[in-house]
Order: structure tokens, then sequence, then C-alpha cells
């Protein structure tokens, strides 16, 4: 579950942040972060603000601005489809999701129409998944390689991946550890 998880991540959410930084940079920092194990340590911490070169908390203050208005809410929107999809597959019907609705519309406000581009690809995928889950079915691959099979026990998998990411994130979204 951990190659789906990370297949959204780099795919989709880094696009968003990474709009003033190093994609490369940003998609290892962060994966190593979001993918780790328990809380995060405090060399976890001071190499994930090495690489992005913030010393200081000024630096580190201005860098998790941007991180919370695209790349963290990205991970809260995307938490969001994913409780909605258990919904979808329990009712064998897609729900209204309207805390994901509002998420992605407060996303979409952030990045503004020069970044609208990035997005609709995540929403597309959103709306493939919960279709995916209502009727059982497979869902193509983030990267486009192959199908995944959308099944219960992937979709809790996911979103419990979605949920200690988001801790472990914001465990280094301070400026001082």
């Amino acid at each position: 579950m951990k190659k789906i998880l990370t297949l959204i991540l780099v795919v989709f959410s880094t696009n968003l942040f990474a709009q003033q930084l190093d994609q490369k940079s940003i998609n290892s920092v962060v994966q190593e972060i979001v993918m780790g194990e328990g809380p995060v340590t405090k060399a976890e911490y001071e190499k994930f603000w090495q690489q992005f070169g913030a010393n200081n908390a000024q630096q580190r203050a201005q860098f998790i601005n941007i991180m919370r208005q695209r790349f963290v809410l990205t991970q809260e929107y995307q938490r969001e489809v994913w409780l909605c999809a258990e919904k979808a597959w329990n009712l064998k019907a897609v729900p209204p999701c309207t805390k994901a609705q509002n998420k992605l519309s407060v996303l979409k406000n952030e990045v503004g129409a020069d970044y609208a581009s990035a997005i609709s690809p995540l929403e597309d995928y959103s709306t493939n998944l919960l279709k995916a889950a209502a009727a059982h079915k497979a869902i193509q691959n983030p990267n486009g390689q192959g199908q995944v099979e959308v099944n219960l026990a992937m979709i809790k998998s996911t979103r419990e991946g979605l949920d200690r990411m988001l801790s472990r994130l914001s465990q280094v979204m301070r400026p001082e550890f």
C-alpha cells in the first residue's frame, strides 16, 4: 500500500507544492519524512530543513506557510477523498463528499488560476477512485502503469497511511524542533 500512497504523493501533491522549489529535492526529502515510521526524530527534522536550506526559524516559517497552503492542504483533501471512498465502498454508490469538496475549493483558491491545471489530474483521479470504490473495481495507477484493485483493505490502508503522513508532517512543520 505504501507504493500507491507514494505514487499519489509524488504524482499529484508535489506538483502543487514545488512551484518555487527544486522538484527532485522535494520528492526525496518529503518522501523520507512522510514514509517514515513513528515520531520524527531530531535528526530527521534537521535533515529535512537542511535539504531545503532553511537554517533558521524565520526561513522555516516561510516554507511552512507554503507547505500548508499547497502540500498539506492537498494531503488533507486526499484523506477526505479516501474517507469518502470507504463510504462509497460500503454503500456501493458515490456519496456526497462535502468535506473533500470544501478542501478542494480551498486548494483551488490557494493555487490560483495559474496552477489549476495541476489540480485537474488530482480531481480526476479522485472522481475515478470514488467510482471504482462504489463499483468494487480497479482503478488506473496514478503513474499510468497498470491497474490497482480497489478494495476495503486497500482503502483503509491508504487512509491510515495518509493519517500517519499528516502526523509526521505536522511534526516537521514547526520552526523549532
